[in-house]
């Protein structure tokens, strides 16, 4: 797969998780929005109820997804005959494209009242889903190969190298004062003390706000140079790239650590989830809801 297909792979599976749900609130707004007492009387009840022909195949549609998107993924992760399945960042987005989908089209399904042991399942899943998404930015946290394999510090440290003497190379004309400068400003320092919020909290405001003032800064820096406008573009591309590598390699250990924390608490959730999916499903089947077969 090239480069542009992997940068957009997962945009495009958002995008269709929420044309999907965009789709079917438009379709139903009217049911969805009516109060519960008017529910039974509205026109498309009989359709979209959670044991209607469409609110039925939206739950068994949405179960699937997620079974199918926990699944695949684990077991690309686990077993060692699909090792070599293509790469693992792929079957994660994948993953996520699923197990996001599929509980928009089970939250559907239950037509937004969350009561019985099909309510409980239900937080649970959104528990499961919120704990993916802070997985997931955890996940980006960790600096991986092609193939989606961690990478150490030392391989790390490589890359960062050879960005810095790329720019050496491709940059001649830029004096070593200049670059000296530029590394001053680039300077990424970790707190002593980091909490898991305030971990995610600094690298959102390095994210939104510290990194591009600094970067505004090095700009105006190599336009005193004399520099090219596109040979600007090029280094800023390569300090850029640098920068995200040393900040990286000053967090690494840390969220490794909070990774391996949140598996602890994301794992159980998904266990949860599934024994009262399990049982709601059962006691469906054993009340005879089997929607068209």
């Amino acid at each position: 797969m090239g480069k542009w297909f992997h940068r957009n792979y997962l945009s495009f599976l958002l995008l269709l998780t929420l044309t999907s749900g965009i789709v079917i609130a438009i379709n139903g707004f009217s049911y969805y929005t009516a109060p519960l007492k008017e529910k039974a009387f509205h026109s498309k009840h009989e359709d979209l109820k959670p044991s209607g022909k469409i609110g039925h195949g939206l739950g068994i549609v949405g179960t699937s997804m997620v079974i199918i998107g926990v699944v695949s993924y684990s077991s690309r992760k686990r077993l060692r005959l699909l090792s070599m399945a293509g790469n693992i960042r792929d079957w994660l987005n994948f993953h996520i494209f699923l197990c996001l989908t599929g509980p928009v089209l089970i939250l559907f399904h239950t037509t937004f009242k969350f009561t019985g042991i099909a309510g409980v399942s239900m937080w649970s899943m959104i528990a499961v889903v919120l704990s993916g998404v802070i997985g997931r930015f955890i996940y980006i946290q960790i600096p991986r190969g092609i193939k989606g394999n961690e990478l150490t510090s030392f391989e790390i440290e490589e890359m960062r190298r050879e960005i810095q003497n790329e720019i050496i190379l491709n940059f001649p004309e830029v004096n070593k004062q200049v670059l000296d400068q530029i590394d001053m400003i680039l300077q990424f320092e970790k707190p002593k003390t980091l909490s898991f919020f305030s971990l995610v909290l600094l690298v959102l405001i390095d994210d939104l706000f510290i990194r591009r003032k600094k970067f505004y800064v090095v700009e105006k820096t190599l336009k005193t140079s004399g520099l090219p406008s596109k040979e600007i573009r090029k280094l800023l591309k390569l300090e850029r790239q640098r920068y995200i590598l040393m900040r990286k390699i000053a967090l690494l250990d840390t969220f490794k650590q909070v990774f391996k924390y949140w598996h602890v608490i994301h794992l159980p959730f998904t266990l949860i989830m599934f024994i009262l999916l399990f049982i709601h499903v059962i006691v469906a089947l054993t009340l005879g809801y089997k929607w068209v077969f």
